[in-house]
């Protein structure tokens, strides 16, 4: 089955030299992400993606900036810009598998709610798609409108505005509306790639309407997006599930017929925290997808269930960040400390308790299979030290900086399995250099609320997507990088990221990020425990997908208006 170039999408290559190398994350080629569904294109039915169901979704107010919740507005609302997979995909007859939810290369990304932009040294310019309604059926206080630029400019400040929009301090002066389908965005200095990032399709990028933030946003009854979903309920402990939005903009070519999306009638994202219970659920077909399908029931499933399709990737790292503010415990202070808890890491050992032993144990800040990684084998002597596991060295390091009984600590985790796990193994390992660990758990809605309020003490747990490396660089060590949840600060090292962002050709920002790897290492604001990976099943009934991961910067949701249900073929294999 081929897909054709999507009707009236605007492709813009501006950005097309910024990258010219394209990396591939997925380990499945792509005989293995073919979708096998053969009943045709259909409408109707209901499909069912598990995802980031581990815990209730967040409050939804941008105001309180919980990152989770974006995973559950993405059906609802849309980015600016997104990746180009009926352009670039395989669905398009391309080589890119998009199965990357923390990076874009540049040159396969295309206009969303906008149609084109045009890069100026000062500013960025916006043209908005026309003809594209708010989906509004849901509530009673505003009308199926057309979305204009006064709407995402006012959204795009409202992003500014709220708590997490310190990524633009430094970057973004202002937003403004030029004419009713075009706007304007004016940077401090110059173009960022960083500030086109954040607003172009990084997860929080969603757009949301004006009369949307007079209500009351906190609750999901009042989402209203141009996605091509409508809420429907929100049931606690069970599911949050969308309805299909019958005026939705866009369409797409399969064997030169064009078609309306969505194909199905009503999208459910469930809520399922037991591993076991997400695991069943998919074997017996109650679920069509699980994106993060843990390494332990890889085997199981591919002997129990052979006929799942699958694709495994790395894109992400697990990082223990120490808090480096005054509020922080001296001890952290000195980056000899620091070192020295690393050294008393075996990071092999958690490597293989996570199931990427076969993975390189360096992969932090670049990601490992980027241009700009420096392997280990080329970094400096005392930085590959780092990565040998010496427990009577790290004591002594200790002892030398004042702190020959140790000390207590406490590291912050959510209750996820992989958290649990590693801050036990963690808690063995430090206790052989004399530091006691108290391990402080949460949920993971209130661990996300502590890290990006920096609110824990001594460190904590957090896992990072490390594949777009300009970004990487930027947001867990700049001084104002988002994820800066430890509060490190260097001028040397902003000063190279800075230079990084502003620079376009791809062969010249590989020196900048083997400075900008050396530097962070050195320091160690983080100690970065494992590469993680990632197993991703679904059934072949679902038809017109080809195991992609995400359109933007991260979430399934973003595919699943492409997506059919293959009923005749679900019910031939029993289901």
């Amino acid at each position: 089955m081929k897909l054709l170039r999507r009707k009236g999408i605007i492709v813009v290559l501006l950005l097309a030299f910024m990258l010219a190398a394209t990396v591939l994350y997925a380990e499945g080629g792509k005989e293995e992400a073919a979708s096998t569904g053969d009943g045709g294109p259909q409408y109707g039915g209901t499909l069912t993606f598990f995802s980031r169901g581990t815990a209730e979704p967040a409050n939804p107010d941008e105001d309180d900036s919980n990152w989770i919740s974006i995973f559950w507005l993405m059906p609802m609302q849309e980015t600016l810009m997104q990746g180009g997979v009926e352009e670039y995909g395989i669905r398009g007859g391309g080589t890119y598998p998009f199965q990357s939810s923390g990076y874009l290369p540049y040159q396969y990304i295309v206009g969303r709610l906008i149609e084109s932009w045009t890069i100026n040294d000062k500013s960025l310019d916006l043209k908005v798609r026309e003809g594209i309604n708010w989906a509004a059926d849901n509530v009673d206080w505003m009308d199926n409108r057309e979305l204009v630029a006064a709407d995402i400019a006012d959204d795009m400040n409202a992003f500014m505005d709220a708590p997490w929009g310190n990524r633009f301090d430094g970057l973004v002066k202002s937003v403004e509306e030029t004419g009713k389908y075009t706007l304007r965005v004016n940077y401090e200095k110059e173009f960022s790639l960083e500030a086109f990032y954040y607003f172009g399709w990084e997860d929080r990028s969603l757009i949301a309407p004006p009369e949307m933030r007079a209500q009351d946003d906190s609750l999901w009854i009042n989402q209203v997006g141009t996605g091509p979903f409508l809420f429907e309920e929100y049931v606690p402990g069970s599911h949050m599930s969308y309805t299909r939005n019958p005026n939705y903009w866009d369409s797409t070519m399969i064997d030169g017929v064009e078609y309306e999306m969505p194909f199905i009638d009503r999208y459910m994202q469930p809520i399922i925290p037991d591993e076991a219970t997400q695991i069943a659920a998919l074997r017996t077909g109650r679920i069509d997808l699980h994106q993060f399908v843990p390494p332990a029931y890889w085997d199981s499933l591919d002997q129990s269930t052979p006929d799942l399709q699958k694709a495994k990737y790395s894109n992400a790292e697990m990082l223990l960040t120490f808090l480096l503010s005054e509020s922080g415990n001296p001890q952290w202070k000195d980056p000899n400390v620091r070192r020295a808890m690393m050294i008393g890491t075996d990071i092999k050992s958690h490597q293989r308790l996570m199931f990427s032993q076969d993975l390189p144990s360096h992969s932090y800040p670049i990601h490992y299979q980027n241009p700009g990684y420096l392997p280990l084998e080329e970094l400096p002597a005392d930085l590959q030290e780092l990565y040998d596991y010496n427990p009577e060295k790290a004591k002594k390091m200790l002892a030398d900086a004042g702190y020959p009984d140790g000390f207590e600590m406490d590291l912050y985790v959510d209750s996820s399995l992989p958290h649990q796990d590693n801050a036990a193994l963690l808690q063995d390992e430090w206790s052989k250099i004399g530091v006691k660990v108290n391990i402080v758990v949460h949920d993971p809605v209130s661990h996300t609320d502590f890290t990006y309020k920096s609110n824990f003490v001594d460190a904590c747990f957090h896992g990072e997507e490390i594949t777009n490396p300009i970004n990487a660089c930027y947001r867990f060590s700049h001084t104002n990088g988002y994820n800066n949840f430890g509060k490190y600060h260097n001028p040397e090292y902003d000063a190279v990221v800075e230079q990084l962002q502003a620079t376009l050709d791809s062969e010249e920002q590989i020196p900048l990020m083997h400075q900008a790897t050396i530097i962070a290492l050195t320091d160690l604001p983080h100690i970065p425990l494992y590469p993680t990976i990632n197993g991703h099943y679904w059934w072949p009934w679902i038809g017109n997908y080809y195991g992609e991961v995400t359109t933007t910067d991260g979430g399934i949701s973003s595919i699943a208006h492409y997506c059919y249900l293959d009923k005749d073929l679900k019910k031939s294999m029993g289901y």
